[in-house]
């Protein structure tokens, strides 16, 4: 099975020369509310993408669709990579990777992507604490990627589900049994429940004794 993929971590010097007044008895260094996004890739000539993309789609673009314009996209794409990840859990496969103890919460479905997202972490050493979402009818979520010859990335992201994050989803024992807590940018886009569920855990964090890192991570995300 494959591992997610590798991500360059940006943590600043003031971060790590501030972890001395974090309690180093906590059970995880860096605790992670992300994203759980599962990377369907193909590397395809620029016209084979604008065939199986909707109209108006340019190259270049991040857009969100649909999982049903994503299911119709994947099922027109010729043997696809799949690897599960997402910029918060490819951190935290990375920080595990280097010897640190780290935990995941997210929201997947439980299909065979959420497995795979789910195994994959655990494979990697990271604890994944979220209940899998059950009967609310929508898939794990998708990061459709269209890589050119040019090496120019291309992507369609469906993250339907990703919007019913809530308290439930989230182990808050062990954010306050965590050093560090850690999200990027794109957790805090929608306004909604799943915005206000992260800002809570980042209070419960401070009112913990747990450091806090965040990640600006993508302008359209920063400009939303």
């Amino acid at each position: 099975m494959k591992l997610l993929q590798k991500s360059l971590i940006f943590l600043s010097i003031p971060l790590f020369s501030s972890i001395s007044h974090a309690d180093i008895n906590k059970k995880y260094d860096v605790i992670a509310i992300g994203n759980a996004l599962v990377d369907v890739i193909a590397y395809t000539s620029e016209e084979e993408m604008i065939r199986i993309m909707p109209p108006n789609f340019r190259k270049g673009d991040t857009v969100k669709i649909s999982e049903s314009i994503a299911d119709d996209i994947v099922a027109k794409m010729t043997n696809p990579t799949i690897i599960p990840g997402g910029s918060s859990a490819n951190t935290m496969v990375d920080i595990a990777s280097l010897g640190g103890k780290t935990a995941f919460n997210s929201i997947v479905a439980d299909d065979e992507l959420g497995r795979l997202f789910v195994d994959s972490l655990r494979e990697a050493n990271v604890d994944y604490l979220s209940p899998f979402a059950k009967n609310n009818g929508k898939k794990t979520a998708r990061c459709i990627t269209f890589i050119t010859p040019d090496k120019d990335r291309t992507f369609a992201v469906s993250t339907d589900i990703i919007n019913d994050l809530d308290d439930s989803f989230i182990d808050y024992e062990a954010i306050k049994n965590s050093k560090i807590i850690y999200t990027d940018s794109s957790s805090l886009d929608d306004g909604g429940v799943r915005s206000k569920t992260v800002i809570s855990s980042y209070d419960i964090a401070h009112n913990n004794n747990t450091l806090s890192a965040f990640n600006l991570n993508n302008n359209y995300y920063i400009e939303n």
